[in-house]
Order: C-alpha cells, then sequence, then structure tokens
C-alpha cells in the first residue's frame, strides 16, 4: 500500500495525462473560444436559431449550444457547490504539494486537475453528441481530434472590449482592464490544461474581429464556413 504521498501523485499523473473517450467520427461540432469583452454568448445564441432555421426537415436533429452548464454538470459530478469550481478554476494553478496538501486535509476539495479533468469529460460528452455548439471552456483545445468540426476565435481590439465592458458594467477603464487581464489568463489556463505547448493560434478554423463585423454578419461567416466544411 502506497503511502498518501505516493498515491496523490499516482492519481495526479494519472489527471494530468487524461486518456478521455471520444468517437472522432461524431456528428459535427462547432467551437467558440472569445476574448473578454466580445459578444460571444448573443453571437451563440443567433448563430443556433440560425442553424434551426435552416435544417432541411424537421426530424434533422436540432442543434444545442452550451457554456456555463459545463460548469454546473462538472460541480454536479463532484458533488460540489458550482461556486467552488469556478473559484479553483479562476486561482493560480496549485503546485503539486499545495494540491496535494489541500486535498488531504480537505475531503470535500476535488482538486485542480480533477476538476479539469472532469470539464474535459463533460466537454467531450456534448461535443460526442453532436449538432453542439460549445462556447469557450477550452473547448477549442480539447475538440481538435474531431474531424467534423470548425473551431471559431472572435477577437476585438482591446480599447474597443474596455469601452464595452466599461458600459456594460459602469466601471471605469483600470479596472475593466484588471478584470480583462485576469479573466484572459484563466482562460489561457485552462486551455493550455488540453492543449498543452500548442500555439493557440494553430487550433483555429477561422478568427472574426467583432469591433469590425455586425453581429449577422459574424453570424453569416461562421455559416458559410461550416457549409464549406460540409457540417451542415
Amino acid at each position: 500500500m502506497g503511502t498518501p504521498l505516493t498515491t496523490y501523485l499516482g492519481k495526479r499523473i494519472d489527471l494530468q495525462h487524461p486518456q478521455p473517450t471520444f468517437n472522432p467520427d461524431t456528428k459535427p461540432v462547432l467551437t467558440i473560444s472569445r476574448s473578454f469583452g466580445c459578444p460571444a454568448q448573443e453571437i451563440t445564441k443567433e448563430l443556433v436559431r440560425t442553424l434551426n432555421f435552416l435544417r432541411k426537415s424537421e426530424y434533422l436533429p436540432k442543434w444545442e449550444w452550451v457554456g456555463k452548464e459545463v460548469i454546473e454538470e462538472t460541480a454536479k459530478t463532484l458533488n460540489v457547490n458550482p461556486q467552488m469550481v469556478e473559484k479553483i478554476l479562476t486561482q493560480k494553478e496549485s503546485s503539486v504539494f499545495d494540491d496535494m496538501f489541500l486535498s488531504l486535509s480537505n475531503k470535500d476539495y476535488p482538486g485542480d486537475f480533477k476538476i479539469k479533468k472532469t470539464i474535459g469529460t463533460a466537454l467531450l460528452n456534448h461535443a460526442n453528441q453532436g449538432h453542439t455548439v460549445i462556447l469557450g471552456r477550452g473547448a477549442v483545445a480539447l475538440c481538435q481530434v474531431f474531424k467534423n468540426a470548425a473551431h471559431i476565435q472572435l477577437q476585438a481590439p482591446l480599447e474597443w472590449r474596455i469601452t464595452q465592458l466599461s458600459n456594460q458594467f459602469n466601471i471605469g477603464h483600470d479596472e475593466t482592464m484588471r478584470r480583462i487581464e485576469k479573466t484572459e489568463k484563466d482562460r489561457d489556463q485552462l486551455r493550455k490544461f488540453f492543449a498543452g505547448a500548442k500555439n493557440p493560434n494553430d487550433l483555429y478554423d477561422m478568427s472574426l474581429n467583432c469591433a469590425r463585423l455586425s453581429l449577422d454578419e459574424i453570424v453569416t461567416a461562421i455559416i458559410g464556413l461550416m457549409r464549406t466544411k460540409g457540417l451542415i
């Protein structure tokens, strides 16, 4: 029987290199990544509405989208509060010994790596269903294995995003900048967990500038790409 340390390290190594179950020939899936401040949720909702409108038959599967639901599913699987999942994801990635200490001293603490692996499993479950648009959560990195997939990046100049967020939350320039930096760092951390050292810019099929394109233009461009790739 191993010591608590060796047992923990063995589990962590397994979590750091998960072997997820997936079907590479699954039905179509689309991932959307975004820079903080881009109207990704509005775009995703309109995209899914349009995809379902364009279905050639009412008997064909309807498109659906998922985003924050993945956090709730992860919390339910681990039997913890969704706020705990969010908090751990937004903390600095824990070291082996920090994660070990917290896991051994608090039986309710699932651990940084266990949470990320569980999120990955939830993302793959949705992707395997097909006809799914996944917003954020590092899905672009994890879903590179799927053949029938397209990956979209929504971006915009920093000052444009600062203006959008300042107006939305009624906060000043410096606070907005702080939130952007924090959020981008958190998202990059999860993406790197799934993608490793890959250049993030190599993961996308299309990058769209929200400052220069309207919502309708962005949706039209994504639909065009999906048609070209045979996803619809």
